[in-house]
Formats: C-alpha cells, structure tokens, sequence
C-alpha cells in the first residue's frame, strides 16, 4: 500500500520543472550584474542548477515501478515452486499411508492454489517443522534428504522474495516522497530568484521581466500521490 505523499507546489511536469530551471538559470547568468545587487551571487545561481541536475538524476516512478513488477512477478514465481514441491513432498507421504491418515494429516498441506502467501508461507514452514520430527516416516515414504533440502531452500527463497517485494514497494514510495519534497523546494527557489528578475527589470524593461515570467497552469502534471501498485494476492 502506498502513503498518502505530500502535495506538490507546482501544476507541471517534472520534466518541465527541470527544463525552466536551467532555461531560467542561463537568464540569471546573463544579468547576474543585477542580481549580485540584491545579494544574489553566481554561485549561488550555479548551487541552484546543481539541485536541478540532482533532482533531474532522482529515479523516475516508472524505473522504481518495473523493479516493484519485476520483483511480484519473482515473488508469484517462486510461490508456485513451492507450491509444486510441496505437492511432491506431500504425494509420497499419502502413496504410503493414504491421504486420509493421520500421517498425512500432520504435513497440513491442502488447498494450496487457494492459499495466500502468508498462508503458504506458514503450511511450507509446518511441514518442514514436521518433517524434522518425522524421519523415520519420510525414511518410509522415500523422501530423500535431497528432496528435505529441496523444500527448506524453495521455503527461504519464497520470505526472501516476500521481503524483496515489500522492499521494491517501500522504495518506490520513499522515491515518490523525496521527487516531490525536492520538487517544491526547487520550485520555491525558481519562483524566488525569477520574482528577482521580475523586479530587477519591471520599471525598466518589459521583454526582459517577461523573460523571468512563469505560468504554473496544469498541464502534464507529476504523478499521482498513490499511483497504482501491481496486483496483489489477496489476503496476502
């Protein structure tokens, strides 16, 4: 799930935001005459192009987005592994003692295409318990130590996978947050320095103040604060 994100000032693209402030900043160099008298120097000028290129170099929602499927796509991939080796695991128990005994019964393995991860998870994790305690009927069944290993490794490939795709999701949403508070931070500075220019030229040149005019009009807006996020298992 992703958390409500903190608004953003401006009513444009990101790209656009990053395109003013190099565009604006070549302004502020070419009169930076007139901005050292308000105390506006050019490295100044040069630290707030440097924000622009850092915010510009942040991953966009789409990268961070294509990890987040990548990483549910291995999740659901390695869950239908473990759920294959748990059928196999299971199968040569009831072979030998049928599926109605109360041999059987210990592994807890049913309804496993209907399971959720948690669940999965959770049955995968009972029978490997179980199977600790039960070797003389795994001797029996033909369950060999290979195939014992088999599911103790698919098991902790599954969590770690769980955990990558928690991971993957929580990035994404710290990008999201950190896009956005950079965002109106530069968008604040870009508003300061070209209200600067504005008044530095007002009174004596029209064209010149126009330069520093900006339109926050909507139009290609930057993402929603709760974009949507790949499907999820339910009751996962």
């Amino acid at each position: 799930m992703y958390l409500k994100q903190k608004e953003s000032n401006l009513n444009f693209s990101y790209a656009k935001l990053f395109m003013l402030c190099v565009e604006k900043a070549n302004l502020m160099e070419r009169d930076i005459t007139e901005y050292n008298k308000f105390g506006i120097t050019i490295e100044e000028v040069n630290e707030f192009v440097a924000q622009a290129y850092q915010f510009h170099g942040i991953d966009t929602d789409n990268e961070l987005k294509a990890l987040q499927v990548e990483a549910f796509n291995n999740r659901e991939a390695i869950a239908d592994e473990l759920r294959k080796i748990l059928r196999e695991f299971t199968h040569r128990i009831s072979m030998k003692f049928g599926i109605n005994s109360s041999v059987y019964t210990k592994f807890g393995t049913y309804d496993l295409a209907s399971q959720s991860d948690g669940h999965l998870a959770l049955t995968a994790a009972v029978c490997i318990k179980t199977a600790e305690m039960e070797q003389v009927v795994l001797a029996e069944a033909g369950v060999t130590e290979e195939v014992q290993n088999s599911l103790v490794v698919n098991h902790q490939e599954f969590i770690d996978s769980r955990v990558n795709h928690q991971r993957a999701i929580c990035n994404r949403n710290a990008a999201t947050t950190q896009r956005r508070e950079v965002a109106n931070e530069l968008y604040n500075k870009l508003m300061m320095l070209c209200e600067t220019g504005r008044v530095i030229w007002r009174e004596r040149n029209e064209a010149l103040a126009n330069d520093y005019v900006i339109y926050n009009t909507p139009g290609n807006k930057p993402p929603e604060d709760t974009p949507e996020s790949p499907p999820e298992p339910e009751n996962s």
